[in-house]
């Protein structure tokens, strides 16, 4: 991709340099002044924490990501995602969550992104568009019997949508679900 870019743009190869330059520190930590946002102090322990665990566990392999398709850790990283509470942020305690809110969620998907974009929409995914799902709109049934194992990391979530007029745009669709009786 870089070479593309530099290919592009060759009569402005120095801002092109400078770009990849300023992309490439940005997976190193920067202290990040979490006053100015009104974080708790353990919201601010929390990004460090997820810093450190994403830049270790999961920025070494981020560009054989991205160029593979692929990520033969991703179990076992997904289960250290459980193991750290990650995969249930916003869901209740009483199906193994941290029941926190969405500040708590957005701070990890921003440090899990600057390791991997990839793998954080992956992560947004499953939290959130599939965790969040249940936990709002599930019955006590399923949430006992899903929500544990999508926090603890042993089963991945997803959510799935298409039609064949819209594709993945959802105000486009037009089948609806009536409740009769």
């Amino acid at each position: 991709m870089w070479k593309q870019l530099i290919h592009l743009n060759k009569h402005r190869l120095v801002p092109s340099v400078q770009i990849f330059k300023r992309l490439q520190s940005s997976t190193q930590y920067y202290p990040i002044n979490d006053d100015i946002y009104g974080l708790t102090d353990d919201q601010k322990q929390l990004r460090e924490t997820v810093f450190n665990f994403a830049q270790k566990e999961l920025a070494p392999y981020a560009n054989a990501i991205d160029r593979g398709d692929s990520f033969t850790k991703l179990r076992e990283f997904w289960k250290k995602l459980g193991d750290l509470g990650l995969l249930g942020i916003t869901a209740p305690v009483e199906y193994g969550g941290l029941g926190l809110h969405y500040t708590e969620h957005c701070i990890a998907m921003e440090e899990i992104s600057r390791a991997s974009g990839g793998i954080a929409l992956s992560y947004g995914a499953h939290s959130n568009l599939c965790v969040n799902q249940l936990v709002r709109n599930g019955n006590d049934a399923q949430k006992h019997h899903y929500l544990p194992k999508l926090i603890s990391g042993e089963h991945f979530g997803a959510l799935a949508m298409s039609e064949p007029t819209s594709g993945s745009d959802v105000v486009s669709m037009r089948t609806r679900a009536e409740k009769k009786g």
